[in-house]
């Protein structure tokens, strides 16, 4: 049986190792959610509404069927993050064909099991003194850990591209790891931000399905 603590508490490496491992396996939230109970909440609405508070209009999504997801966690008192999911529809033409269907017997069809789980990116923030020196530790520790399951980053092409491109688009150094599960390809990238006026360091991670012609 678990104790208080570890139901209150979720460590940023073990999200880190489930999310790899699991990624091409997970169909629907529920996967998640069963697995660390109490350790997360969902605050999907909250940010959808910030979103569109700040923009003036509903979070855009970049595929037909996707749907997104945003908990946040605790990894100690100090140490905070958030994580959001993204799932698109195992086949983007039966799922259109079936909602068309569903709308036209004005009938709902669930089809949490027929979606896979696209990308899984997560975010760290530690609070108090020396956040950033703390957090510049739990890079070492996340970076030795992808290093030693998918070898050093930016080593192929994919990933050199992946690396400089992320680099133009948000002035962050971040590295980039490639690898194959079940025929599927995925790209995780790992950086650190130390911080400047206003926005406080955070360290983030995200390993997502590579498209041929978008990004999730």
């Amino acid at each position: 049986m678990k104790n208080e603590k570890e139901e209150k508490y979720l460590d940023f490496l073990l999200l880190i190792q489930f999310a790899i491992e699991n990624i091409y396996q997970i169909k629907n939230v529920n996967e998640i959610t069963s697995n660390f109970h109490t350790a997360i909440e969902n605050i999907t609405k909250e940010r959808h509404k910030q979103f569109e508070q700040i923009s003036g209009t509903i979070l855009p999504h970049q595929f037909i069927g996707q749907e997104n997801y945003t908990f946040q966690f605790q990894e100690d008192e100090k140490s905070s993050g958030e994580f959001s999911l993204d799932f698109l529809p195992t086949d983007a033409n039966e799922y259109m064909k079936t909602q068309f269907q569903a709308m036209a017997e004005k009938k709902e069809i669930l089809l949490e099991n027929n979606k896979r789980l696209a990308n899984f990116r997560i975010q760290l923030f530690i609070d108090g003194l020396f956040s950033r020196l703390k957090l510049k530790k739990k890079y070492k520790v996340v970076y030795n850990y992808i290093v030693k399951q998918h070898g050093l980053e930016n080593l192929t092409q994919q990933a050199k591209d992946c690396a400089q491109l992320s680099r133009q688009k948000t002035g962050i150094p971040i590295d980039c790891w490639y690898f194959e599960k079940n025929g599927t390809s995925y790209v995780i990238t790992l950086c650190f931000f130390g911080g400047k006026s206003g926005v406080k360091s955070y360290l983030s991670f995200s390993v997502s399905e590579v498209f041929e012609s978008a990004t999730v």
